[in-house]
């Protein structure tokens, strides 16, 4: 096997493209964790990785990260399309859900942006954009 990592230009890092995702991606949920995708207009795929201090201290962040990049070094970013910017926010079940689940969440989250983006987004009147 393989090892895959993710190189630091495929990683997003700054507030700014963080907030990018936010404002203008698609979002999905799921049990263990959210997720949001935008596309960013490259031929590579970037995954950024968050949590808020919410869910308790650094050490409990860290874990909740730490456990979502697995998941997706394993089984989101091999089938995921190219061209986006992926970013994963932990939530305070992430830290305890079972790894088994949360493979599952991740596959759940990439089937439901796969559909999507079969499917126009409509335009803020409510009317397909064409």
């Amino acid at each position: 096997m393989t090892v895959q990592s993710f190189s630091l230009p495929a990683r997003i890092r700054n507030r700014k493209e963080f907030l990018r995702a936010a404002n203008n991606g698609r979002k999905f949920r799921a049990e263990g964790l959210l997720f949001q995708a935008v596309p960013n207009n490259l031929n590579r795929t970037r995954v950024g990785f968050t949590t808020t201090k919410k869910l308790g201290k650094a050490v409990i962040r860290n874990r909740i990260r730490r456990r979502m990049r697995e998941i997706a070094r394993l089984f989101f970013i091999p089938t995921a399309p190219k061209g986006y910017d992926y970013v994963f926010i932990g939530r305070r079940t992430t830290l305890d859900r079972p790894f088994d689940l949360l493979k599952n969440d991740m596959t759940y989250i990439l089937n439901q942006f796969l559909k999507s983006r079969e499917i126009p987004k409509k335009s803020k009147k409510g009317k397909k954009k064409e």
